[in-house]
């Protein structure tokens, strides 16, 4: 623990506020990467409903009704 004198008046302890840094340091970092994730989320939603509106255009999609069936009939397997 290191001590020193501050403006004549105040004792300051250089730890306390090392670690009151990296305590605020870490809570801004994870602030950015849940904004980072939030946005990255958004890019690949938007890239998934891109491909799909091409290939609904290219006529590569099948009827819900049929897409289900086959799903249901994969898991009664």
């Amino acid at each position: 623990m290191f001590l020193f004198l501050h403006n004549n008046s105040y004792i300051c302890n250089i730890e306390e506020k090392i670690k009151s840094f990296n305590v605020m340091s870490a809570i801004k970092l994870n602030t950015e990467l849940r904004n980072n994730e939030s946005l990255l989320g958004k890019l690949q939603l938007y890239s998934l409903i891109e491909e799909g509106l091409n290939q609904a255009e290219q006529g590569k999609v099948k009827p819900m009704r049929e897409t289900i069936k086959s799903i249901r009939a994969k898991i009664a397997q």
